[in-house]
């Protein structure tokens, strides 16, 4: 019996120890003190105080950054108002296992800022402990409003800067970065964490975030800065709500552009390996683009459809999501577009030789061809219209790369490929030497 009595009271304290660890995790900070706007304070966290509460005095509208840095642990930091309320957390924004919380206050009041390790935040029984660095700034912000274009300059003692601008739960946004002296880069924050970011999005090392849809009424921050974070240059950064359209695939709508609305949007659902085809017929010049789920711009197209409307032949689609079609008034006219979007059935290699034509206006093929796992293939190019071509070639599986190529001045060209898996592999072929060129394509298995 008392041996019983033992075992049970052992399995008691097994289930004792990991409640007594997680309600240690939960325990209130210990009291810091204040800090004020401009201060930088030293402290320590142990294992009696994994956590340290400092409260300050803030205004709305007032812009922070919150840095905390230490050596000896992975930082955490989270920013709550006069009811407690979580209003902002980070826990590697500062590059090193720093936390960086930029945030601009939504009212006046008393807020706190609380310190502490990753570990114990998400409930460790061994919290980081160490020597750490608090500080608290003020920035200065600029304001951005819907429909607005702003020019700036990045420099050397100002790398980014930030533009606020108050949403409202749905709202559909576009925030583009332009600029021609970098590789620019948009991140876009919301109660000082980041909730949206892109690099290439607008094409040409451009950016471009959206459509993007706020998931809450409040003060939105777009951070503009450049990919490397040290580039310097002008730039030009524009906040649009937009009116966002859903298109199927085999379905055709007529839009309207006006002064107001240059650039219409269409949201495509689609699965991986869709091929479609996207035609334009409209009076007025009109340039076309696809970005996928990432909101990375996959292709585009300005004249390559007739009457020089833009056009999108038989592209296949690398990942299943929601892709986003932009049509834009290139000159800013008004007039009526009508867009279609359809399936297509791209040209196989299993079926023989394809021959596929470039122009002035045409730079993207697609190919297709069925593989068996571990099976060597040889695809070879030979030019059948014009002296040489300069072709860049993308392999795909399954949306996976197997290779890529680029060359210049060929009249012919051989290369092996050995898929690892049974299936349909895509070849996109790029040609941008803006003259008639014809390529036959032929496919051969040279072993296993």
């Amino acid at each position: 019996m008392r041996k019983r009595g033992l075992l049970l009271f052992a399995l008691l304290l097994l289930l004792i120890v990991p409640l007594t660890a997680f309600a240690q995790a939960q325990a209130d900070p210990a009291d810091g003190g204040e800090i004020s706007v401009g201060d930088s304070i030293d402290g320590e966290l142990t294992t009696d105080e994994p956590a340290i509460a400092y409260t300050i005095e803030g205004e709305a509208g007032q812009s922070l950054t919150i840095l905390l840095t230490a050596e000896a642990f992975d930082c955490y930091l989270t920013l709550l108002d006069e009811e407690d309320n979580e209003i902002a957390f980070n826990d590697d924004g500062a590059g090193n296992l720093d936390s960086l919380i930029n945030v601009t206050l939504p009212t006046d009041g008393t807020y706190t800022i609380v310190a502490q390790s990753y570990s114990y935040r998400n409930g460790s029984s061994s919290p980081g402990t160490g020597d750490f660095t608090l500080s608290v700034d003020e920035v200065q912000v600029n304001q951005i409003e819907y429909s607005q274009t702003v020019e700036g300059r990045l420099t050397s003692s100002e790398l980014q800067v930030r533009y606020v601008f108050t949403g409202t739960e749905g709202d559909v946004i576009i925030a583009e970065h332009y600029s021609e002296d970098y590789d620019s880069y948009l991140t876009l924050e919301f109660n000082g964490s980041e909730i949206a970011y892109n690099d290439d999005g607008a094409g040409n090392l451009d950016s471009r975030i959206g459509p993007f849809t706020l998931p809450s009424t409040g003060s939105y921050t777009l951070v503009v800065t450049s990919l490397s974070r040290a580039d310097t240059g002008s730039y030009e950064v524009r906040l649009d709500r937009v009116e966002v359209q859903s298109i199927e695939i085999g379905e055709e709508t007529t839009v309207e552009f006006t002064p107001s609305d240059s650039v219409l949007f269409f949201m495509v659902e689609a699965q991986l390996g869709d091929i479609i085809s996207i035609e334009v017929d409209s009076e007025i010049d009109t340039s076309l683009s696809i970005s996928d789920p990432s909101n990375y711009t996959v292709i585009s197209d300005e004249d390559s459809g007739s009457g020089f409307n833009p056009e999108i032949i038989d592209f296949s689609l690398s990942q299943a999501g929601t892709y986003t079609v932009a049509l834009r008034s290139v000159n800013g006219e008004a007039g009526e577009a009508t867009i279609t979007i359809s399936r297509a059935e791209l040209p196989s290699l299993n079926d023989g030789p394809q021959t596929i034509s470039f122009s002035s206006s045409v730079f993207n093929r697609t190919l297709v061809f069925d593989a068996e796992a571990g099976t060597t293939y040889r695809l070879t190019l030979d030019v059948v219209r014009g002296d040489s071509a300069s072709p860049s070639i993308d392999i795909t599986q399954a949306g996976n790369s197997l290779g890529y190529t680029s060359t210049s001045r060929v009249e012919r060209l051989s290369i092996d490929i050995t898929p690892s898996d049974d299936g349909e592999v895509v070849l996109r072929f790029s040609e941008y030497s803006y003259t008639n060129i014809s390529i036959e394509v032929t496919l051969e298995e040279v072993g296993e």
